[in-house]
């Protein structure tokens, strides 16, 4: 008899771990699906909030394509933030305000790519400060 109760215990100890690592990786939003560039654009709607301050996509990129990734703001109190990391996390480029925009706070990065991959792209806030709604959008150059 206790050596059920002490399973049932241990089960339920491991219920509680698990809903409270849920919980906290819940804190860092992660977008796991492999996005890709259909038809020549890939958009995307995402939110920072207090407790989520970037939000990375992998995007399928391919060789000898040129792509703009923008990120435009969809509220006032935030500015905008890309950066651009290979499949192996280095960084390949970052950008605050290029991309213009009704605040001149939109964020955008022109990346030519040299090796198929999937690549992270990270939307975030200027020194992390911001939130709100944006839209990501990644458009292949013709």
């Amino acid at each position: 008899m206790k050596v059920a109760i002490a399973l049932v215990g241990v089960a339920a100890l491991g219920l509680l771990l698990g809903q409270a690592s849920s919980q906290a990786g819940d804190k860092k939003k992660s977008d796991d699906k492999v996005h890709e560039v259909t038809g020549g654009t890939l958009t995307i709607k995402g939110k920072l909030t207090e407790e989520i301050k970037d939000v990375p996509y992998k995007v399928k990129l391919e060789k000898g394509k040129t792509y703009t990734i923008h990120m435009h703001l969809g509220e006032p109190g935030l500015d905008a933030y890309l950066y651009l990391k290979d499949s192996g996390g280095k960084l390949l480029a970052e950008d605050d305000d290029s991309g213009g925009g009704d605040t001149n706070q939109d964020a955008e990065i022109v990346f030519e790519c040299k090796t198929s991959a999937t690549y992270q792209i990270i939307a975030s806030s200027y020194e992390k400060m911001g939130t709100g709604e944006y839209t990501l959008k990644v458009t292949e150059k013709k």
